[in-house]
């Protein structure tokens, strides 16, 4: 028989553990992750509903065309951003107990991105009167103009959002993602009737909603603002867009290329197996989001080996939700693509497979890969960034002729490990992390 002061030591030890892990989910950041996972999961399938009603609207080939001039949108808003976004979440987190400098860190970063938008515009422009083959533009172009105007307010929205991820208002933050995306399935599905090229309106709309509102939550940070700043602004994006370039190359660069080479139907085909891949992928951003505050500050204090329980938890975190995401991604496809695309885009269920090796890392380690930029790390950062997004456009080209389009999904599979292999070796030099032992608690 168990005795009385055993029996109370076992319940007294069973309440403490109750009362820990009651503390760790009802936490500021198991709280925003849950927020930030759920958000993600309905942007996900936002970016699936667009794809659906571009399908449904313009067919195959019209949808595969939309595809290549949103790609264009994703890749020149980073330029027209210029990295400040980054530049702004850093800073923010950085300076989170001052709120006088945190006015004008916005304030700053605000009309730093007014003026990198604005160049960035100038310089499409410019590139389709010119260069009209640069990026496959010329194939596309009687759509983009709606695009070029969106690209200014998403420049600017980026900015602020990130301003407030910096401050941990990550509910607020993924709800501003998701007032987007309703905006622009509202947005096509209203344009449902009309010809291709007006689709982008729902784009532009949608972003001058959201930059109405996030001007109007904001707007107690903004202030004067300093040269210096500013400067600082655009150096320190400067640096970091470049590896931010390369992470938005990665996913559109592919998009173009299956394009050019393959053709719009097949990039219709490509891009349905591509947005289910990477779906799962948004949750591991949206941890990311949730973590790069937490470690900087960290980082920045007193004690830096803090962050090490951290990196365990959250690689933890990733594993437990690994194999229900999966899970999820294989049967979702089976199942929408069967009740709702058709046959010929279940066929391409073996690309969503050769994609698996790279989604896989992506998902487990994804949010570990922005510490280079958090430190500041930026030179070293760009350099496995554009590795990275060589490798895979150099095999991408390389393996589209010989595998069709589950020839792209192999070499991003392949540049990823790679890139793995090459991250973990700077963190560990760099940084002082190694991270596969900080994860398995090898003692060093």
């Amino acid at each position: 028989m168990i005795r009385r002061g055993t029996a109370c030591r076992l319940v007294a030890g069973m309440n403490a553990n109750i009362v820990s892990l009651k503390a760790r989910l009802t936490g500021k950041f198991a709280i925003d992750s849950v927020w930030l996972i759920v958000s993600t999961i309905l942007i996900g399938f936002s970016g699936l509903l667009t794809i659906t009603i571009a399908n449904d609207s313009y067919g195959v080939h019209g949808m595969g065309a939309l595809m290549q001039a949103i790609s264009i949108y994703t890749l020149w808003s980073t330029v027209g951003n210029l990295g400040i976004q980054t530049s702004a979440q850093k800073h923010a987190a950085q300076f989170s107990d001052h709120s006088d400098e945190l006015a004008i860190i916005l304030s700053s970063a605000f009309l730093a991105t007014i003026l990198t938008a604005l160049t960035a515009i100038c310089a499409i422009i410019l590139l389709l009167q010119f260069f009209p083959g640069f990026l496959g533009l010329g194939r596309i172009a009687y759509m983009l103009p709606p695009f070029l105007l969106a690209i200014f307010f998403f420049s600017i929205n980026k900015t602020i959002n990130n301003f407030c991820a910096g401050l941990r208002l990550m509910r607020f933050h993924s709800s501003v993602k998701m007032a987007r995306w309703t905006a622009i399935i509202i947005g096509l599905l209203i344009l449902n009737d009309s010809p291709l090229a007006s689709a982008g309106l729902a784009f532009l709309v949608a972003e001058i909603i959201v930059f109405c509102i996030l001007v109007f939550r904001t707007r107690a940070y903004f202030s004067r603002t300093t040269r210096n700043l500013i400067r600082t602004h655009l150096y320190f994006g400067a640096k970091s867009v470049l590896g931010e370039l390369t992470v938005a190359l990665n996913s559109t660069a592919p998009t173009l290329l299956v394009g050019s080479v393959l053709g719009n139907t097949a990039v219709g085909y490509f891009s349905y197996a591509e947005n289910f891949a990477r779906s799962v992928l948004m949750v591991s951003s949206a941890m990311q989001k949730n973590f790069n505050p937490i470690f900087t500050k960290i980082w920045y204090g007193e004690h830096k080996s803090d962050v090490e329980p951290h990196i365990r938890k959250m690689f933890f975190i990733q594993l437990a939700l690994l194999a229900p995401a999966f899970l999820l991604l294989c049967s979702g496809y089976y199942f929408y693509s069967l009740w709702f695309m058709g046959e010929s885009y279940l066929q391409q269920f073996n690309v969503l497979l050769a994609f698996f090796p790279a989604i896989l890392l992506m998902f487990l380690f994804g949010p570990l890969y922005g510490f280079l930029i958090m430190t500041s790390h930026l030179n070293w950062n760009f350099f496995r960034a554009a590795l990275f997004v060589s490798l895979n456009i150099g095999l991408t080209a390389l393996f589209l002729p010989v595998f069709d389009i589950a020839g792209a999904a192999y070499a991003l599979s392949l540049a990823s490990l790679f890139n793995f292999i090459f991250f973990h070796l700077l963190y560990q030099h760099l940084l002082g992390l190694n991270l596969l032992a900080i994860i398995f608690g090898v003692k060093r």
